[in-house]
């Protein structure tokens, strides 16, 4: 449960490399997946060289190794801190914002493999690189993460301040909701990654979920 499958990706095939990736219907500079299974055509015996479903693979794992909580409350005269947050550790995500940028000529691709510039970016070119359309550990990304969660702020007026207006006293309070989460996750947000939508197997794949919203509350508790 919650292991992805697909091809598993070796970055691009290099100029020294081009009568092998011909073999492929590739060139230098095309993207390059690892060939799991040497199959034997029954009728010939001869070995035959293709990427096949047969070559899939686990290329990642959704459930995180690690979750971690915590939370901090301190308290200085008539000022109060409270802080809260969690965080999973240990998990990929299957981003499919990364699938439409390597489909496209998406700016964030700018060091495609040039001859002069062997890079493990593909360069962009009419051939069906296998990321356009299959799960390939291209898209797939480390999803660990530590949110700040909630964070609130209050002061509480001295009991003699409002006595004349029958207020024992009065706490104010600022809280903040999903302040700050840390993540080398280039998506929106990680988190969105690791909540199965209905099924455990489709977890793990950030189809541009909706990130979890930032909110601010201003609030005033009265005491009689």
């Amino acid at each position: 449960m919650g292991q992805l499958w697909g091809y598993k990706y070796l970055g691009t095939w290099k100029t020294e490399e081009a009568d092998e990736a011909a073999i492929y219907g590739a060139e230098p500079g095309d993207a390059r997946y690892e060939d799991v299974e040497n199959l034997v055509d029954a009728a010939s015996g001869k070995e035959v060289v293709a990427l096949g479903v047969e070559d899939k693979q686990v290329i990642g794992n959704t459930n995180p190794t690690t979750n971690i909580g915590y939370g901090l409350s301190v308290k200085y005269k008539a000022f109060d801190l409270a802080l809260n947050g969690y965080g999973a550790m240990g998990f990929d995500v299957y981003n499919k914002q990364k699938f439409y940028e390597n489909k496209y000529d998406d700016p964030r691709n700018a060091d495609r493999w040039t001859p002069e510039n062997q890079t493990n970016i593909p360069k962009w070119s009419t051939y069906s690189d296998l990321s356009w359309s299959q799960p390939t550990s291209r898209n797939i990304e480390k999803g660990s993460f530590v949110k700040l969660s909630n964070i609130t702020f209050g002061y509480t007026t001295p009991a003699n301040v409002l006595e004349k207006i029958g207020i024992d006293k009065a706490r104010i309070y600022l809280s903040i909701n999903n302040l700050l989460t840390i993540t080398k996750y280039s998506g929106l947000d990680p988190e969105i990654s690791i909540t199965p939508h209905g099924s455990d197997a489709v977890g793990g794949i950030d189809n541009f979920g909706y990130p979890s919203t930032r909110t601010a509350t201003l609030g005033i508790n009265i005491t009689f």
